[in-house]
């Protein structure tokens, strides 16, 4: 039995790491998609191994997002395309229904704050030697898909040319930044369990690393993520005790802000990104701006319907308003859904995000918003995270899901008769 516990917690630990490398790692999610679904599916088939069940609310959200998807398919039929993008949406929606079953909400976001920080702590010392100029262990370089990758297994050091950006294991560094700022608000808004002096570490490691990605959409989430921290004062002061602690926490929370500020500031000042970012309309915020722009054009053409997920239309569609590769899965929604089922999507979306968070109305707005930035500057719509807020949350009282309690005490009791 405590071999089969061992067995559990190893799964628990892999499923939460598969689904973070299945969402942006290079290596993984972009080199080696097809591997990364069989992979996933096998953990999940090794849940259903050791205790072969699955939650009916599970399977009944599984079955809501392939109706979703085949209702839209089928009134969109002329366009529709059989392509690996059906196999892979479907592996994920297994997989995810399965692991869902088993992994409580504070579970999973215990162990994802815990990935992350130390992916966090991998990155940096990667980072700054490369800045240093100097060659990382097994370093090389592939052309994949048209593109020109330089990157070791544990670190993405740039496409084309360097980064000079922190992009940790993920495909580029606003990905990154994604998990990084995620981590940030379940470590302090959501269910994860840790100590005080773990949350401090974690927030400073969290905080130092998303500098070093140098993303100036994450630089607004991140400053969203802390707003809804201090606006949620009842929430700190139980993570942190009252008084001083709570006190010097918010202080620390306003100095990091003039911190980004002054960094910003400072970054600006020296390359003059901003500049051409948001006045000449050059470097990534001309391509988003582009992208967002020309997806809500070619929407608004189907406004009621869309085009359907699975389309032999839509990317040549984009191709003559200059977009590759449209970076804004809010856009493509449209795009593909149409302007209600987007926002049926949206809604369910909203819904489950609130779910993984305990906060104020005012903060949950400031969490949305942050959300908001990250489907609007990232293709993850039907990423594996991004899928998983479509679940529902599973045993978020006391760190364990019903059933997981259930198999704990029967795995007690038999150890105490075999004792007696």
């Amino acid at each position: 039995m405590q071999r089969r516990m061992m067995i559990r917690d190893f799964l628990d630990w892999i499923s939460v790491l598969w689904i973070i490398l299945s969402t942006g790692s290079l290596i993984v999610c972009i080199f080696n998609m097809k591997f990364c679904m069989f992979a996933f599916v096998f953990i999940a088939l090794m849940y259903l191994f050791l205790d072969p069940h699955c939650k009916a609310s599970q399977i009944r959200a599984a079955l809501m997002i392939v109706l979703f998807v085949t209702v839209n398919s089928l009134i969109n039929i002329r366009y529709f395309e059989f392509s690996d993008d059906i196999i892979i949406l479907l592996m994920r929606l297994f997989a995810l229904a399965v692991i869902c079953s088993n992994l409580s909400t504070e579970r999973f976001q215990t162990l994802f704050c815990r990935i992350v920080f130390f992916l966090c702590i991998l990155s940096l010392p990667c980072f700054l030697l490369s800045e240093m100029g100097m060659e990382l262990p097994g370093q090389t370089t592939l052309w994949f898909k048209e593109k020109y990758y330089i990157y070791t297994f544990y670190h993405t050091i740039g496409r084309w040319k360097y980064f000079h950006r922190n992009a940790g294991i993920f495909w580029e560094s606003p990905a990154f930044a994604i998990f990084i700022i995620t981590a940030l608000m379940m470590l302090l808004l959501g269910y994860s369990k840790q100590t005080p002096r773990q949350r401090l570490v974690y927030m400073m490691v969290y905080s130092v690393t998303l500098f070093t990605t140098l993303a100036t959409t994450a630089y607004v989430a991140y400053i969203l993520a802390i707003v809804a921290v201090i606006l949620n004062r009842k929430r700190t002061e139980k993570l942190f005790g009252s008084g001083k602690n709570s006190k010097w926490i918010k202080i620390g929370f306003i100095l990091a802000c003039i911190l980004l500020i002054v960094v910003m500031a400072y970054i600006e000042s020296t390359t003059h990104v901003i500049e051409r970012k948001l006045i000449n309309r050059q470097g990534s915020y001309g391509t988003r701006s582009n992208d967002t722009i020309s997806g809500f054009e070619i929407a608004l053409e189907r406004a009621f319907s869309g085009y359907g997920l699975f389309n032999n239309y839509t990317l040549s569609a984009l191709l003559t308003k200059g977009v590759t590769d449209n970076s804004n899965w809010f856009s493509t929604a449209f795009l593909y859904f149409g302007f209600p089922f987007a926002l049926i999507y949206a809604f369910f979306f909203c819904k489950g995000v609130a779910n993984h968070y305990r906060c104020s109305w005012l903060s949950m707005l400031c969490v949305l918003g942050a959300y908001f930035v990250f489907i609007n500057t990232e293709q993850i719509g039907t990423m594996t995270l991004f899928l998983f807020y479509l679940f529902p949350t599973n045993g978020t009282e006391g760190g364990e899901s019903s059933s997981r309690k259930i198999r704990s005490n029967k795995y007690e009791l038999i150890r105490q008769n075999k004792k007696e």
